[in-house]
């Protein structure tokens, strides 16, 4: 889990420019083991970087600012207790979070789970009303966001298809 000094650092630029919502991943405590990535040896070019992280982290390292011994349930509640911003969570609805994302993270931390939207369609109905649920995985279409949507989503969030639109035309 991510260390509280470090979350700082990176919260502070989100309140001031007017976020509304944090986003927290604990569903996946370690980075996939990514063959692909691995066998090409893809590595992002010197001249970019991550511009929130510049001076606070190891380039050589996606695992800057990790804590192993520091617990979700720790993190999440201090959060909660240190900003103002909504807190969404992949993977729980306890500690008085404001929203739950049910997600695969695009197929990439974990081989062999149970698809998204099937996860969706069994934990929406126990979720419904108690806290507000977001949904990201597979929706490449209107009809995508629309069974997510009947299956009991609140909102849905895109990755790829715009990702994809920007790489190919940019802002246009």
């Amino acid at each position: 889990m991510i260390k509280p000094a470090f979350l700082i650092i990176l919260l502070l630029p989100s309140i001031e420019s007017g976020y509304k919502a944090i986003f927290i991943t604990v569903d996946a405590p370690v980075t996939a083991n990514r063959l692909r990535k691995k066998r090409k040896s893809l590595q992002l070019p010197p001249h970019l970087s991550y511009p929130n992280l510049s001076d606070n982290s190891d380039r050589s390292s996606d695992k800057s600012g990790h804590d192993p011994g520091k617990r979700w349930d720790e993190v999440i509640p201090w959060v909660k207790a240190n900003t103002s911003l909504e807190v969404w969570v992949k993977g729980t609805i306890d500690y008085g979070l404001d929203g739950l994302v049910i997600s695969s993270h695009g197929g990439r931390q974990l081989d062999g789970v149970a698809a998204a939207i099937d996860v969706l369609a069994e934990c929406a109905p126990l979720a419904k009303g108690r806290i507000k649920i977001g949904f990201d995985s597979g929706i490449r279409r209107g009809a995508d966001v629309f069974r997510a949507l009947a299956l009991g989503a609140d909102i849905c969030f895109l990755g790829r298809i715009p990702l994809w639109g920007l790489a190919v035309s940019g802002y246009k």
